[in-house]
């Protein structure tokens, strides 16, 4: 969605996933490229190079906090699934704040989970953590970019609920950032 949004923007854009288990329930990393000149990207984001990343759930955050640059921000969803190996220490949400903390990340959390389940579509709640990335204005892309990539991707049947999923996220972000004044904030 990311990256369709940036392409709407017109953008140069390159998507690349790493699947690791995901057949198995594991974990999915996709690194999405964007560039303002037309000069060609590598496919993947060097370690300590991404300007951003959203975690969609927060071991994965610790899993990836690798690849965030020194100025980097986190978008971090507040969603815990315990891994299905056993004997794997499994983070509660404020214990993963307290390492993100330690660490000096600057990083964003919400539960989206939560909203999306007070909407009644707990199918939505990647979308609401879209809208609340683009509501913190760390991108250069418009509202209507990311509006314009969900009219795009999903079909006319839930259009509609995933655009109130990101208006969810976007409002959100836009109460966030109305209690802080400085648009970037380390929690």
């Amino acid at each position: 969605m990311l990256a369709e949004a940036a392409l709407d923007r017109g953008y140069n854009v390159i998507v690349s996933e790493v699947h690791g288990m995901a057949q198995r329930g594991g974990s999915v990393a996709v690194h999405v490229r964007i560039s303002l000149n037309s000069n060609p990207l590598a496919p993947l984001i060097p370690k300590g190079g991404a300007d951003i990343i959203v975690a969609l759930e927060c071991h994965e955050a610790l899993r990836h906090i690798d690849y965030l640059s020194k100025n980097g921000v986190l978008v971090l969803n507040r969603r815990v699934i315990p891994p299905a190996i056993p004997k794997v220490k499994v983070y509660s949400v404020s214990e993963i704040a307290k390492i993100l903390n330690e660490l000096g990340i600057k990083y964003y959390d919400i539960n989206a989970e939560e909203l999306a389940l007070r909407m009644g579509k707990p199918y939505v709640a990647n979308i609401i953590v879209l809208g609340y990335l683009a509501g913190l204005n760390i991108l250069p892309l418009s509202r209507e970019n990311y509006v314009n990539a969900i009219k795009k991707v999903f079909p006319e049947r839930i259009v509609l609920d995933n655009i109130r999923a990101f208006n969810e996220g976007y409002s959100y972000a836009e109460r966030i950032l109305g209690k802080d004044s400085s648009v970037m904030r380390a929690r």
